[in-house]
């Protein structure tokens, strides 16, 4: 995270799809994890993209909103971003209960791998 605020991305495109890849390997590992040794490398992949993907919608915003109305998206972004990050903690926890854990995470993969397809068709507006 340091190194991307100091040298920002010229190719934003380049760092969502590596972000995504991560998140995707991290997620299939979790769901294959037959220890707890597996399941702490899967959060440790994890822990890449959650760590790159702050200063990415930095530059993002910075690149893709006039300057007059980027409070206002950051808002929107910090806003969206602890709604989702609640919401998907709440379902979870119901999900686990009613599904179990593999299924959870497999429908956590599904819904990454959406939101990914959608997030590269609209990235390349803000490479430079």
């Amino acid at each position: 995270r340091l190194i991307l605020s100091i040298s920002p991305v010229e190719r934003v495109k380049r760092g969502v799809l590596l972000s995504l890849l991560l998140t995707v390997t991290g997620v299939v590992v979790m769901i294959v994890s037959r220890s707890l040794v597996d399941f702490m490398i899967s959060l440790t992949i994890l822990g890449i993209p959650h760590g790159i993907t702050m200063p990415m919608s930095t530059v993002m915003i910075t690149r893709g909103i006039p300057p007059e109305m980027r409070n206002v998206a950051n808002g929107l972004f910090f806003a969206s971003l602890t709604m989702i990050g609640s919401t998907t903690a709440f379902l979870s926890g119901i999900g686990i209960t009613l599904l179990g854990f593999r299924d959870v995470l497999l429908t956590i993969l599904g819904l990454v791998l959406m939101i990914g397809v959608v997030l590269m068709s609209k990235v390349r507006v803000v490479d430079t």
